[in-house]
């Protein structure tokens, strides 16, 4: 019976010494008075990080606006985007049997000499592939590496 006891009063010493280091941890550590770390290193630090790391990654934000005269061909590295703003242009393939841009918007794959579509997003997939300028030039918007000429 002694035993039961000791081992009784030794649990609840045990639980209540558990519980109160529990609520001193709680208490002295991520209060208002004392948090762990503030709003606004995060606001100030820790997002614009954060930020610059995913538009590094992805990105993001890089567009350029190029404008094209009639003729000028536009060759672009693999996952080049491009948007056609004003004027006219078709898709060029270096190897003519290859797609040479696929339309994002439209989920289409554009052959060498199909015609770009106003507005539509569209992605170089294949290294040295792009577009023509219409014979009206054009106006562009794009990310990624590419060369006129």
């Amino acid at each position: 019976m002694q035993r039961r006891r000791i081992r009784i009063e030794a649990f609840v010493a045990a639980a209540l010494l558990l519980a109160g280091v529990s609520a001193y941890a709680a208490g002295s550590y991520g209060s208002s008075s004392d948090p762990l770390i503030t709003k606004s290193y995060l606001d100030e630090v820790v997002q614009p990080q954060l930020e610059a790391a995913v538009e590094e990654a992805t990105g993001a934000g890089t567009f350029a606006v190029v404008t094209l005269d009639a003729g000028d061909r536009v060759t672009c590295a693999v996952g080049t985007e491009l948007v056609l703003r004003f004027g006219s242009a078709a898709a060029y393939a270096y190897d003519s049997a290859d797609t040479a841009l696929v339309d994002t918007t439209t989920a289409a794959a554009l052959q060498h000499g199909s015609v770009l579509n106003v507005n539509h997003l569209y992605m170089v997939t294949i290294a040295g592939n792009g577009f023509t300028a219409g014979s009206g030039g054009a106006k562009l918007l794009i990310s990624g590496e590419y060369t006129v000429g």
